[in-house]
């Protein structure tokens, strides 16, 4: 819950760690939370750091059907970034 509410405060600076930290999570229970965890930090910046952990990250929502956080996060990026890195695991699970 606390690093929920530390979201508006981690900026782009700090957005290399908290990325690199909820990668880590990989069970069903933390994953739905590590999404929501990522969804706050979009409404404030769209960080970019790393892309392959971001993609693992939407990788694992999408294991845990995760599907509306997954999507929300791939739109966001697509729209915002104008970079397509996540097109592929959107249009494969969205068909």
């Amino acid at each position: 819950m606390w690093l929920l509410l530390s979201v508006p405060y981690v900026k782009m600076r700090g957005s290399s760690f908290v990325i690199k930290s909820l990668n880590k999570f990989d069970d069903a229970g933390s994953v739905g939370y590590v999404g929501k965890i990522f969804l706050k930090m979009l409404e404030y910046f769209i960080p970019d750091f790393d892309k392959k952990h971001i993609r693992s990250i939407v990788e694992k929502l999408y294991q845990y059907a995760q599907n509306d956080s997954a999507n929300a996060i791939c739109e966001t990026y697509g729209k915002k970034n104008q970079d397509d890195f996540l097109r592929d695991l959107w249009e494969k699970n969205n068909k």
